[in-house]
């Protein structure tokens, strides 16, 4: 807890209503202590209270808008003291609160309440996990369910879903459908949120209910029984959402949720074919469904794409499940994991693509999503308690969740896709009946994940020495308090799960298993975790492969919401590729969600803020509401004390934009960033602009970490620099990337954009011709390298270069004189140069480029180097009519004229604003005259000349004069003769006309020399 006093005051602010605490800021001990039934000794030895300064009259409330926010009790005692401070809403069965609060005390409220504070917002809307209807005219046949799921042999024995209550948790249900007549016993509408009402409108909840339990009844009146959902026998209860304009699902969710809990005598399973918000928010809610024996299949959602699995069956207690084709293969949109708190989702697989349902025009037909895989699944649970029921065997959400999961047929591919594989019930039911007893009578059955031998990130297969990292295990079981957990082989010695995390109250829990190399030699070390109850047991195999560790790189994900949605975490999808990268240079990267000090940062070679200062658009009412938590101005001290003291640090966001759908600005709060990063002479933008993109930069080629790299893909706002910050990346005109580097002191990057280190542009899937693979290496060679060349001065007398730098190691001076190469390029053969020295690592050098070209002079040490570029060009173009027209030419007359010329300059480039004309001595300036077009990568000018410029003399010779400028300002001046008919030309035709050349003083381009370092290895790609 970072500020425990602050914490006092923040309670005050709490209950300041109830007139337990005066406007002054004096407490009324008495009816503090009377309506909130506080242990004051334990409360004041536990927070460090200092009473006399919260008495006094100097505190003032913080001046912002209060919000509402969910508070789940934890036991009756807490509940009861949330009611006493008058909430906005009660959910008695949820035993939670509504709360109206202010945004920056949460954090410490969520000190002593984790996971258990969110807000409200979170619960407002959510979205329908439907992927699209099939096409027209398509006839499936729905049989295959039974089949696929193993659900048929259950029908076979005589269950199918008698006595069982499943609440169809979606936006409606259409009673009146043939398949469902009689199936719905009882409807309850939570579609009012806040005051505002949205309808029900059934379209997506019929479907959903019809997997579940439609009879297979249609509009003739005759039944089909391969139109039956999977537990036919069963009732439904239909949670009615609102169906709002914009496509969301619009209601009081948890006021939903405390409904079905109501009726938890009655209601067996739920199915939510939605998601909205991450895992975490759903964690108590679905910790209340299994202490009262509810189990919840939820969909997996419909992103196709890992972390993206979400909604109420993303929480470890429930049963998430993705969808497969009757090809028995993952779908493209099916959403993989892992979720909040890094464990594995989703659970199981089931049908979703193409599956035949009810509909709500009243017929049956084929709809895709993971919406209809999960009600698929609820439909098999329900037939599975059914027997169960039938049988007399006890059971509860940790047994139900553990035997689907352990009977799963795996279709071969990832946990992450496919959970544990395809549901088979009729095995897991045999499962559970040939499973011993618990002393309580309960069959006894464990479950763990990952299982079928994946890490949860695959290249934490090579770990480095000295290094820690916390894995997630997910362990569901009938009867956790008699769980064991062990660890084989030399694993043991660098993974241990300590088993004091088992909670003998829950079902089902991630737990943290420990990887410490601290003191461990560098080797293979292979084993099993090994999860038993009683003769029941399950193990995975893990290998890790341990090497030396080059560097560490400190991840802050406390300042950045996107690490709670897995974007910005190991494996994401915002910094997976980057962080792969860096193990593959044998760099470690840690996360961190910590408050940031000196202490620990001074333990890593650099320090990265992904997407900080994250700007909460949710809220379409408070467009600049800064959702992530805001910067101490104790941790600007300890980011700027670290980079003056040698340590480099990274960041990248996307800047303020505008939302255009939403109206709203998101980003990044550009206000409080550059409170850190005007120390670095760098600021964001505060105007925001409007998202598009991917978009392409141009790199500063001779600047650091850029090496040979020129593009990079780019989507964000702009920068600012001042002092010794410098631009190394543009876009339009707008600064995406800039550094620091001050002799001495350690880097800094900050980037507008994480578009070229997110999994897609390390990819190189934005845009043809970036290199962001190359530039995010060069990055963290950058970051960590302890070389560092640093540029100095330069001066240009004629084609003479004068030049110094500064080499240093580790912050010392370097001694032993660097070699400075003269590179090869097109007109210049590489050689080396030696410098002389100035004292402290200084050294200089003078430099004399005798011919054309462009001389490139590279000082190298280590991993980095500094960069002069001069181009020297003292020749004109040159100019050739082609064949196609020599010089001079007899043409036929037309209306218009193509001449064709070849021209080339060795060492410029020429654009189209090149060339300019004359005809007969008079300057041409309109196109109605003539146009032309060149070829720079053929020296090719096609020159189209118009009626208007022509005339109509047949006899005249024509003199058209072509005027060539290069960057250099040589000049050429080429005529072209020509006539239509034949006349006595001034020229043979194989005279070539003279050229006169105009030099500009020394006709040099000296290019800014490198102010920072590149890697070598970018070079040697040239």
């Amino acid at each position: 807890m970072r500020d425990k006093f602050k914490f006092i005051l923040i309670i005050s602010l709490l209950i300041v209503s109830t007139g337990i605490i005066s406007t002054n800021g004096s407490i009324n001990t008495d009816k503090f202590i009377s309506e909130t039934n506080l242990n004051t000794d334990k409360f004041i030895s536990e927070t460090n209270l200092n009473t006399d300064l919260i008495q006094s009259d100097t505190y003032t409330p913080v001046p912002e808008e209060k919000t509402l926010y969910v508070f789940f009790a934890r036991n009756d005692a807490e509940y009861n003291d949330l009611l006493s401070l008058n909430p906005d809403t009660v959910y008695s069965n949820l035993r939670a609160v509504v709360l109206e609060q202010y945004p920056s005390d949460i954090e410490l409220f969520e000190t002593i309440m984790p996971n258990r504070v969110f807000p409200y917002s979170s619960y407002k809307i959510a979205t329908i996990d439907e992927y699209g209807t099939a096409s027209s005219g398509i006839v499936l046949n729905n049989g295959p369910d039974a089949g696929i799921l193993d659900v048929q042999r259950m029908w076979d024995a005589g269950y199918n879903g008698a006595n069982t209550v499943v609440a169809i948790f979606d936006n409606g249900v259409n009673t009146a459908h043939p398949g469902l007549e009689g199936q719905v016993i009882e409807t309850y509408n939570i579609n009012n949120y806040n005051g505002q009402t949205y309808p029900v409108c059934q379209d997506h909840g019929t479907p959903v209910a019809g997997t579940v339990a439609a009879t297979g009844k249609q509009a003739d009146g005759t039944t089909d029984p391969t139109l039956r959902g999977m537990a036919y026998g069963a009732k439904l209860i239909s949670i009615g959402i609102g169906c709002h304009p914009d496509g969301y699902l619009w209601g009081d969710l948890l006021g939903g949720f405390d409904y079905i809990i109501s009726k938890n005598a009655t209601i067996d399973v739920v199915n939510t074919s939605w998601g909205g918000g991450n895992a975490a928010i759903w964690v108590p809610v679905l910790q209340k469904l299994a202490d009262v024996n509810i189990i919840l299949a939820g969909s997996s959602g419909n992103d196709g794409e890992l972390f993206t699995s979400g909604g109420p069956g993303a929480s470890v207690d429930a049963v998430s499940v993705g969808a497969i084709g009757y090809d028995l293969r993952l779908t493209d949109f099916s959403s993989g994991g892992p979720v909040f708190g890094s464990q594995y989702k989703p659970d199981v697989v089931a049908p979703g693509a193409n599956v035949i349902t009810t509909l709500n025009d009243g017929t049956y037909g084929p709809i895709s999503g993971t919406s209809f895989s999960s009600p698929l699944t609820a439909g098999a649970l329900a037939t599975l308690i059914s027997a169960l029921k039938a049988d007399g065997i006890k059971y509860n959400v940790g047994l139900l969740k553990a035997a689907i999961m352990r009977t799963a047929s795996t279709i071969g591919i990832s946990e992450l896709t496919q959970g544990k594989g395809i549901v088979q019930t009729y095995k897991a039911y045999d499962m559970i009946k040939n499973a011993a007893l618990g002393s309580d009578g309960m069959p006894m059955i464990v479950e763990m994940a990952p299982r079928l031998g994946n890490l949860p990130i695959s290249y934490f297969s090579t770990i480095f020495t000295d290094i820690t990292l916390d894995l997630s295990l997910t362990v569901i079981a009938s009867h956790m308090g008699d769980v064991s957990i062990s660890v084989t082989g030399n694993l043991a010695d660098i993974l241990t799960i300590d088993s004091a995390q088992l909670n003998a109250s829950r079902q089902s829990q991630i737990l943290t298993m420990k990887v410490d190399t601290t003191g461990i030699a560098t080797g293979t070390y292979t084993g099993n975790v090994e999860v038993s109850l009683g003769s029941d047991k399950v193990s995975a195999s893990y290998t890790f492969e341990v090497k030396t560790k080059k560097a560490s790189i400190l991840m802050d994900t406390g300042h950045t919401t996107w690490d709670s949605s897995g974007a910005d975490v190991i494996g994401g999808s915002n910094t997976g590729a980057f962080i792969q990268a860096a193990f593959d240079k044998g760099i470690w990267v840690e996360m961190y969600d910590g408050e940031i000090t000196s202490a620990k940062l001074n333990n890593y070679d650099a320090f990265w803020m992904p997407d900080p200062m994250g700007i909460d658009f949710s809220d379409p009412s408070d467009p600049d509401a800064i959702r992530a938590n805001p910067l101490l101005d104790s941790e600007i001290t300890a980011i700027v004390d670290y980079v003056k003291n040698g340590g480099s640090f990274f960041t990248d966001f996307n800047g303020l934009l505008y939302n255009e759908d939403a109206k709203v600005n998101v980003g990044t709060n550009p206000a409080e960033m550059n409170r850190l990063m005007s120390n670095f002479g760098i600021a964001l933008e505060t105007t925001a602009v409007v998202g598009s993109g991917p978009l392409i930069g141009t790199l500063n080629n001779f600047t650091s970490p850029v090496g040979s790299s020129k593009y990079l893909s780019h989507y964000g706002n702009f920068l600012t620099v001042s002092g010794d910050a410098k631009a190394i990346a543009t876009q339009g005109g707008g600064i995406t990337t800039a550094i620091y580097d001050v002799p001495g002191e350690g880097r800094v990057m900050a980037t507008s954009t994480n578009f070229w280190m997110d999994n897609s542009g390390m990819a190189g899937d934005y845009a043809a011709g970036t290199d962001d693979r190359n530039f995010a290496k060069n990055t963290l060679d950058w970051l960590i390298s302890s070389t560092q060349v640093k540029f100095i001065s330069s001066s240009v007398v004629g084609t003479t270069i004068k030049g110094s730098f500064q080499v240093l190691e580790n912050g010392v001076a370097v001694s032993t004189a660097p070699t400075i190469e003269v590179l090869d390029t097109d007109f210049i053969n590489a050689t080396t140069i030696t410098p002389t020295s100035a004292g402290n690592g200084i050294w200089e050098f003078t430099y004399e480029a005798s011919s054309d070209g462009e001389h490139i002079l590279q000082v190298v040490a280590g991993y980095e180097y500094a960069r002069w570029d001069l181009t020297v060009d003292t020749n004109a173009p040159s100019v050739k009519a082609l064949d196609s027209n020599p010089n001079p030419s007899v043409l036929d007359k037309s209306s218009s004229l193509f001449l064709y010329f070849e021209v080339k300059d060795e060492v410029s480039t020429l654009y189209q604003t090149s060339f300019s004309f004359k005809m007969n001595d008079n300057e041409i300036t309109s196109e109605d005259d003539l146009e032309h077009t060149y070829k720079e990568d053929e020296d090719k000018l096609i020159v189209w000349l118009h009626e208007p410029l022509l005339g109509e003399a047949l006899d005249h010779i024509y003199e058209l004069t072509i005027i060539v400028i290069d960057e250099f300002e040589n000049k050429v001046e080429f005529i072209f003769y020509f006539a239509f008919s034949e006349v006595d030309f001034p020229i043979s035709a194989d005279v070539t006309p003279s050229s006169e050349i105009e030099e500009s003083p020394f006709n040099i381009l000296f290019g800014l020399m490198a102010l920072v370092v590149v890697p070598i290895y970018l070079r040697k790609r040239k």
